[in-house]
């Protein structure tokens, strides 16, 4: 399992600490933090973002 898969499934177990992790990640443009926002966005209940690379 990959690393980002990971913390996916445990911000969705409800650890706030991986919701800090995946705030870092994608505030700090790390690498691949597009396809973790790519991969939340399936779980966003048809809300659409909009992001200004």
């Amino acid at each position: 399992m990959s690393p980002d898969k990971a913390l996916l499934e445990a911000l969705f177990a409800d650890e706030y600490r991986a919701l800090a992790r995946v705030v870092s990640k994608i505030k700090d443009c790390s690498l691949n933090y597009r396809d973790l926002v790519s991969e939340l966005s399936t779980h966003t209940g048809g809300a659409v973002a909009r992001f200004h690379w």
